[in-house]
């Protein structure tokens, strides 16, 4: 929630508590109750009188759940509950507050799904019963009643103003500092993960290779013939290329995969779970792609139509080597690509098998 109301969110959250109470009574007696939108209000101290039933919540903020049923009506309830004499109500105080303490723990776990959504972690309490009288001075509350036959609840939801503010304040500090990690994890311009983060991922991605015993692929890429865009067009014409490279490899790999802006105009594809010939596939549909696509960049009132290749290096990670042998070991395959001319892909599967596409 990014600014959050308080009589909005205690409005809304007390009428999913009231819901979810009605139900839980339902599903256990029988009985059927109905939420009564005109009776639901806030007020800043309530005192609920009668049988209460109390859960107390503690996280960003602290509040309560709590249920009211006065004394006359709770027979109603009791005549309903299974095995329950009305010849001998000894016991009935005990009887409905243990039917209470169920039907809110039923409820709340139920209610506290969407306030966890608002507010953030929250932890509850076991219920706490009372007969006569509770009161939350410090707190403001929503009051929603449900009624049944001759029979009506309070359902309470309250709401510490205070650290309600404080949760509120956590909360955007918490998505701003969400937002800067992901911008820092990404290149600005082409938008794929950037040079930093690459080491971190394929660390990962090794380890967990060799940990299950998977296949792990990657895949280095050179834009070819990239000054010449800077030098005939202008800077902003290189930019533009290595925007329509990055979209095209993104459209073209699975979600399991992650491409980065390695540096300057390479990108690297680290490929989970991808044996090095499902890679070399996808390389050549990447190169393809590009091949078959004419891509207008704009010079002031100008279109110029740019045609795009680029050169990739293709490998499979093998068994223990460490990082760096597997990634120079891609850098090579570039390095090859390249030296034989534009628009190639050298993939080496191990250290002499090869294979070599060319336009």
């Amino acid at each position: 929630m990014k600014n959050i109301d308080l009589a909005k969110t205690i409005l809304g959250h007390t009428q999913a508590f009231a819901e979810a109470v009605a139900s839980a009574i339902e599903e256990m007696v029988g009985l059927s109750f109905v939420p009564q939108k005109k009776s639901l209000k806030t007020i800043a101290n309530v005192k609920p009188a009668g049988h209460i039933v109390i859960i107390h919540f503690i996280g960003p903020i602290h509040g309560y759940y709590t249920i009211a049923i006065p004394p006359l009506a709770a027979s109603k309830i009791l005549l309903a509950l299974e095995g329950f004499s009305p010849k001998n109500q000894r016991n009935w105080q005990v009887e409905v507050s243990d039917f209470l303490n169920e039907v809110i723990n039923v409820a709340v776990g139920s209610a506290i799904v969407g306030l966890k959504k608002d507010i953030g972690h929250l932890t509850y309490l076991s219920a706490i019963s009372v007969v006569g009288s509770a009161s939350f001075p410090k707190v403001s509350s929503g009051i929603m009643e449900i009624h049944g036959e001759e029979t009506k609840l309070q359902c309470i939801l309250s709401l510490d103003k205070v650290n309600l503010a404080i949760a509120d304040a956590l909360k955007k500090t918490r998505s701003e500092l969400e937002r800067k990690t992901e911008e820092a994890k990404t290149d600005g311009l082409t938008q794929l993960y950037n040079h930093i983060y690459f080491k971190d991922i394929l660390k990962e991605c090794i380890k967990e290779s060799k940990k299950n015993e998977t296949p792990l692929a990657l895949i280095m890429i050179d834009v070819d013939d990239f000054r010449d865009f800077n030098t005939d067009y202008g800077h902003q014409a290189g930019d533009f290329v290595l925007k329509q490279v990055a979209d095209i490899i993104c459209l073209s790999i699975s979600e399991s995969h992650y491409a980065f802006r390695y540096g300057g105009d390479e990108i690297a594809i680290v490929m989970p779970e991808t044996e090095v010939m499902g890679s070399h596939v996808i390389a050549v549909t990447i190169s393809d792609l590009l091949r078959e696509r004419s891509f207008n960049f704009k010079i002031g009132d100008t279109s110029q139509a740019l045609s795009i290749s680029i050169s990739m290096g293709v490998t499979a990670y093998q068994g223990n080597e460490n990082m760096e042998t597997f990634i120079r070991r891609a850098d090579k395959c570039l390095y090859q690509a390249k030296n034989e001319g534009k628009g190639r892909i050298v993939t080496r599967a191990g250290k002499t098998s090869m294979l070599n596409d060319q336009p």
